[in-house]
């Protein structure tokens, strides 16, 4: 329910023409003089678990029996193709046969890769985020409490962005799902999920905050 809320949200939202920055007074130079802006990496943003997925391997054991059956009977096929057709059936069942016999073994194999596959993935998702930055604007330039958190007791200033500009929509291509502006969704539920690497939403991980 919640994933789906999220996507049909990101389909429904129109950017609007311009979006917001609170800040304190000092920063307004590197801005408007000298055209900088930070994208902050995730680990630095105040809550320490977002765009921080807890996974807990690549795959669930029902998607790694999926695959190792798929692999395995298109492996076999592959290698069966220079064998005349009429013979092919029975070459396959044979060879099903062996390979049934000896499926514990080369299961084991198979989960111990994909456990080093998982540390493999976890370093580069780690090495994406630490890498890449999220850049925080807003719809309103009138909110009384982003202007004492943001902008240092009222006393800093809001400065607007054009969404067009190249600095806030940097997608090489519109099918891009990120670098460009993207509506947050505030949900009740953990933006940390638990699950394996190929059931994790990316759009839910950057883009949904809990309430919390």
């Amino acid at each position: 329910m919640h994933d789906k809320v999220g996507k049909d949200t990101q389909k429904q939202y129109k950017c609007p023409r311009v979006l917001y920055k609170y800040m304190v007074k000092e920063r307004w130079k590197d801005i408007i003089e000298n055209g900088k802006i930070r994208f902050t990496q995730p680990i630095y943003l105040n809550d320490p678990f977002e765009c921080s997925p807890n996974i807990r391997g690549i795959l669930s054991k029902e998607q790694s029996d999926e695959v190792f059956e798929k692999i395995l009977e298109e492996e076999l096929r592959k290698f069966l193709g220079p064998i005349p057709l009429s013979y092919r059936d029975e070459t396959y069942k044979t060879l099903v046969k062996m390979v049934e016999s000896n499926k514990n073994n080369a299961k084991t194999l198979y989960e111990t890769t994909q456990s080093t596959t998982t540390g493999i993935v976890l370093q580069a998702f780690n090495k994406f985020i630490s890498e890449n930055g999220i850049l925080c604007l807003t719809q309103r330039n009138k909110n009384l409490l982003m202007w004492s958190h943001y902008a240092h007791e009222h006393t800093g200033l809001v400065i607007g962005f054009k969404t067009s500009h190249k600095c806030i929509d940097r997608r090489d291509n519109h099918s891009q799902d990120f670098y460009h502006p993207r509506k947050v969704v505030y949900s009740n539920e953990k933006a940390r999920p638990s699950s394996h690497f190929g059931d994790i939403d990316f759009q839910r991980i950057f883009l949904t905050k809990s309430k919390e």
